[in-house]
């Protein structure tokens, strides 16, 4: 007989919305070692409570399996299941191989009482919830899917102050050529942004093979313009360059200007780099 107690109580609940806030608002907006933590150790009371809940025989084993089914996750073993499963997977996942999250084991200990407590820490019970389990399941399980951002949110982080949102082209050039082309056009000196471990700490500890270019001066559509920022993403003989964002000098507290500066400078800087890249 599954327990519903299991899922509709406070440290699961409060975990839940802590792990979904975590991963889809705090970690983009501050990106550091304390977010990227807490979503492990909001995990690692989910994942047990929920495999009791759903397989009510794994009771005296769910705490070692998680532990085990997480350090699996989180190791180099896990890459080939990832990289199937992203072959046909409408919502891709991935993970970031660093053995430090196994941190959150600590708190395996609050699963553990629940599970095994239950009549002794009632006071965890949500009884004024009375909605079906399934309604906490099924988010549930999206959220535990969807703890890692999508490849789009480590290319496209920006410091300036015209976000271009994603916008990307894809040439047939490597990064080296699509450097080398930029620097014959006279767009020097183009700054390695990732060397600056003060400006992407998470990403470059996360995502270390990625590079963040700066062009510090550029002129689009006659307006000369400032830190120019890219990205690049490989895709075997192909390349995609992530335009993520420009600085101008002029006032952008109203929202409407904003936002047709925004597009308008998007489609200059689109335009410019498909033109600097076919010369």
């Amino acid at each position: 007989m599954r327990n519903r107690h299991l899922i509709i109580n406070y440290a699961f609940i409060t975990s839940l919305i802590l792990l979904a806030t975590n991963d889809h608002i705090l970690k983009a907006a501050f990106g550091n070692w304390f977010t990227g933590k807490l979503s492990d150790f909001a995990g690692m009371v989910l994942l047990p409570l929920l495999l009791v809940f759903v397989f009510p025989k794994l009771k005296t084993h769910a705490i070692w399996l998680s532990a085990l089914l997480f350090a699996f996750w989180k190791s180099p073993l896990s890459e080939q299941l990832i990289n199937w499963y992203n072959t046909f997977a409408i919502i891709s996942i991935e993970r970031v191989v660093d053995y430090t999250d196994l941190l959150a084991f600590a708190i395996l200990p609050l699963p553990y009482f629940i599970i095994n407590n239950k009549q002794s820490l009632q006071f965890l019970h949500v009884r004024s919830i009375r909605l079906s389990p399934m309604y906490v399941v099924i988010p549930c399980l999206f959220v535990l899917m969807a703890t890692s951002p999508p490849h789009s949110y480590y290319y496209t982080q920006s410091t300036g102050n015209v976000d271009f949102s994603k916008t990307t082209i894809t040439v047939r050039y490597t990064p080296d050529q699509i450097l080398e082309k930029l620097r014959k056009n006279g767009l020097v000196p183009i700054r390695d942004m990732g060397s600056d471990s003060t400006i992407w700490p998470r990403l470059r500890a996360d995502k270390n093979t990625i590079a963040y270019y700066k062009i510090p001066q550029v002129i689009l559509d006659k307006d000369t313009l400032s830190d120019l920022e890219f990205s690049f993403e490989p895709k075997g003989d192909k390349t995609k360059v992530y335009l993520n964002a420009v600085n101008v000098q002029k006032d952008l507290t109203d929202e409407k200007v904003e936002k047709k500066l925004r597009k308008f400078y998007m489609k200059a800087a689109k335009r410019f780099f498909k033109q600097t890249l076919k010369d």
